[in-house]
């Protein structure tokens, strides 16, 4: 299941512009530049393999594997003084792509959150994670890359313009849902982030099944003690009208992949990934903050739209906050705490935003005040809770 199958989202059939979605979510060319630059950061000295954020550089649309300093360094302010840079000593058409960005900004996430949570509308949440990737396109030609087949594109046009195929402009500021397999064209320079999502039915099958299979292998050699020792089958076979014993690890195994108990354990497996899923609307999670403690006298406010909880067992709670796991122990205080946090909408799965509190209100000053203070710093940690004001 993806997104088009909750809440009744269906992608787009024709590329369909979103004017002014992108500068209305909060999404900068500056921004985008800064984390941009910080991800090639650790490409300017060599190839990494396997990393993400990853970094990919063409000149006139060729691969360099190894670009060094030609990729943005902390001198260049901005794409087009980098692209001078560039041209001084070469007149060739350079492109740059950077995949998974998001894992290094918190302002481009949240950006890129809010660009997603106005395209989709309220209550629609992917199921299978969305792809991030920023771009530089340089030329008129096509892109240098591709894009995975069976998804739709949320594009936002940071600077630059693009153009459809039925000849609609978008440009900086501006969004466009472009459905699996459609054509843009851009201008020299043009600078988007680019959000994938799959719609194909296939592709959402095959990906599903595999992240099930997945998560399945972790129970199971959670649960599973393997003695270590490699299974053989006895030889010459023992002759039986039943045919070859089977090998007793094999038997071991069956037995715990048909307990009830893990079957439980798979759906609160299941549901954890699809509250912390529904929390990010599907992005990588957001990047861990380390912002200074809170102090009591602070005022914070919950932000609601990234928070999702849910109850895991008779004792604890998870809440889930921008694709991270935070739990919390089902007592007096911390339902005090939570139920001032959302101002009366406690019960509901996503909270709503509350009133602005203290945090000394908060905690309160009995035994569990120390470690109320603690949770709440992981919540604002997580991108969960707005200072307000500091005492």
């Amino acid at each position: 299941m993806s997104a088009q199958h909750a809440h009744g989202w269906t992608p787009p059939a024709m590329p369909t512009p979103l004017p002014g979605a992108a500068s209305d979510a909060g999404l900068r060319a500056r921004d985008a530049w800064r984390c941009l630059r910080a991800a090639c950061a650790p490409f300017r000295t060599g190839t990494l393999f396997q990393a993400l954020p990853d970094v990919r550089f063409w000149r006139d649309g060729a691969r360099l594997r190894a670009p060094g300093t030609r990729l943005p360094g902390r001198g260049d302010r901005s794409a087009g003084a980098w692209r001078t840079r560039l041209q001084a000593d070469d007149s060739a058409a350079v492109s740059l792509r950077v995949d998974e960005p998001l894992l290094v900004d918190t302002v481009l996430w949240d950006a890129a959150h809010a660009l997603l949570q106005a395209a989709w509308g309220a209550d629609t949440v992917p199921v299978l994670p969305v792809q991030a990737a920023l771009t530089l396109q340089g030329g008129s030609d096509d892109p240098p890359w591709h894009w995975p087949a069976g998804h739709a594109r949320l594009v936002a046009v940071l600077d630059g313009r693009l153009w459809t195929a039925g000849g609609e402009e978008v440009g900086a500021g501006d969004a466009l849902w472009l459905p699996d397999g459609a054509r843009v064209w851009h201008s020299d320079g043009a600078f988007t982030l680019v959000l994938t999502i799959a719609v194909d039915a296939a592709t959402v099958r095959a990906a599903t099944r595999s992240a099930t299979q997945a998560m399945l292998l972790r129970l199971l050699d959670r649960e599973w003690e393997d003695d270590g020792q490699v299974t053989m089958l006895p030889y010459p076979p023992a002759s039986s009208p039943r045919g070859i014993r089977p090998m007793p690890g094999l038997r071991a195994l069956a037995r715990v992949a048909g307990a009830a108990p893990l079957h439980a354990t798979l759906s609160d497996a299941v549901a954890v990934e699809a509250a912390l899923r529904a929390s990010g609307l599907g992005l990588t999670p957001r990047p861990m903050a380390a912002p200074a403690p809170l102090r009591g006298m602070d005022s914070v406010r919950l932000r609601p739209s990234g928070i999702v909880r849910l109850r895991i067992d008779g004792t604890c709670w998870l809440v889930a906050v921008n694709g991270h796991a935070l739990v919390a122990e089902d007592t007096a205080p911390w339902r005090r705490l939570w139920s001032m946090l959302c101002h009366g909408g406690a019960e509901r799965g996503r909270p709503a935003a509350g009133s602005t509190h203290r945090v000394d209100a908060l905690t309160g000053r009995g035994r569990d005040a120390a470690d109320l203070r603690e949770w709440l710093d992981a919540l604002h940690a997580a991108g969960g809770l707005r200072v307000e004001g500091a005492g």
